[in-house]
């Protein structure tokens, strides 16, 4: 709570009242461990895919998306690593792009039409199928 508090600017009382209220309606869903409680979002929620469609437009991903199928030769998937994928707001997002042959130069000139758009630093990895699933952990990624 001290963290969100920081970073809206609110008092760690204001920001608990708006968590339990999130609580009360199911949009949230708390344990605990130890003496801390841990938030997170119910995914069976009837709102949920709407409230996250609506956080992925306006951070940027949507466009990510679309500019990137668009533009890549045989991209077959594309994930979100790093700060975003942990939950933190930050200047940078990371990508784990997935096709058999994909062309860096192609990746590195749609980035950067996608970083002026929405203006934060875009860092990437290619991979193929096989290295993807043998290199990364899914718990720490979201799909976009």
């Amino acid at each position: 709570m001290r963290e969100l508090g920081h970073v809206f600017n609110e008092s760690t009382n204001s920001i608990h009242i708006e968590l339990l209220k999130l609580e009360e309606i199911e949009l949230l869903i708390s344990f605990k461990s130890g003496n801390r409680k841990f938030y997170k979002a119910n995914t069976s929620h009837v709102f949920f895919s709407d409230i996250r469609n609506l956080l992925l437009k306006d951070i940027g991903f949507d466009s990510i998306k679309h500019l990137l199928y668009r533009d890549v030769l045989g991209l077959s998937e594309i994930y979100v690593i790093g700060s975003y994928a942990r939950g933190i707001t930050s200047n940078i997002i990371d990508l784990v792009l997935i096709g058999p042959e994909l062309d860096n130069n192609q990746i590195t000139t749609t980035l950067a039409e996608i970083e002026l758009e929405v203006n934060k630093k875009i860092r990437f990895i290619a991979l193929q199928n096989l290295e993807f699933n043998s290199l990364l952990k899914p718990s720490k990624m979201f799909k976009i």
